[in-house]
């Protein structure tokens, strides 16, 4: 594929665990004459990282003991009929793909070989080189991580799909602690790609079981404390895809940099 390639060593489970694995995967505990646990490989879906490091999308898959070794396919992601062939063969259980220019879109698939049989393909997942890394405040992918928003802070977001409809998305959570019987106004502002003649940014904003709503750039969205006691109230933004994909047709994506901050509080409940 034109890529620097590298593997890491997998990791060596002891002997009750891979027993133990054998045995939940395979449907038994008995081992053939090679010593192999008994059964036919399963491969999986791979799990792929992006914007982990600059130029690098990162793989994994969970170890197989009914199979030998294992065969990592890729294809590009903006093909309509993407051509599949093997970045990497053998026994690790990861892979990282190095030199991937940014906003690449690459298509994985996982093959597990026994003997002289080959499993799979598994289902394919989607990665994405990138120019640049995820923002310090990941992992804030759910409400349940949220970022305490305090000062002000620079954010980004991105947004990407393959043909055949893959999708790679971040979505920032936050939180804010409202005094009672008070309001939050938040204030997101995006940064790059500039907007020109339209206010309405590329992203959506939502409290917690809330519908999400537009944001508009630097204008405040309030966040409203009724109870008579400080709460802390999670909001997410979301990326709008529209509006990342443009007018590349079904596949491609960007990145959005922004910033987000309390502008005050008040009590005008």
């Amino acid at each position: 594929m034109g890529s620097p390639l590298s593997a890491s060593s997998p990791s060596i489970p002891s002997v009750a665990a891979f027993a133990a694995i054998a045995l939940a995967a395979c449907g038994g505990g008995s081992l053939d004459s090679l010593g192999r646990a008994a059964g036919s490989p399963r491969p999986v879906t791979p799990s792929v990282s992006s914007f982990q490091a600059e130029g690098c999308i990162s793989v994994a898959w969970p170890e197989d003991p009914c199979a030998d070794e294992y065969l990592l396919e890729a294809a590009s992601g903006s093909s309509a009929s993407p051509a599949y062939s093997t970045v990497y063969r053998g026994a690790a259980t990861d892979f990282r793909l190095s030199g991937c220019a940014a906003e690449s879109l690459f298509l994985f698939r996982l093959v597990e070989v026994r003997g002289e049989r080959a499993f799979g393909p598994s289902a394919p997942a989607l990665g994405v080189g990138s120019g640049t890394c995820e923002d310090p405040w990941e992992p804030n992918d759910s409400a349940e991580v949220a970022a305490e928003l305090g000062y002000e802070k620079a954010a980004n977001l991105y947004y990407y799909r393959s043909y055949g409809g893959l999708e790679v998305q971040d979505v920032d959570w936050f939180s804010v602690r409202v005094p009672p019987r008070m309001k939050a106004y938040i204030v997101v502002r995006q940064l790059q790609p500039l907007l020109s003649a339209r206010l309405t940014t590329w992203m959506r904003f939502a409290v917690k079981g809330q519908s999400p709503i537009e944001i508009v750039n630097g204008q405040p969205i309030a966040v409203a404390n009724y109870s008579y006691s400080e709460q802390t109230i999670r909001f997410g933004i979301f990326p709008w895809p529209a509006d990342f994909l443009g007018a590349g047709g079904p596949q491609g994506g960007c990145l959005v940099d922004y910033t987000v901050h309390i502008e005050r509080f008040d009590d005008s409940i």
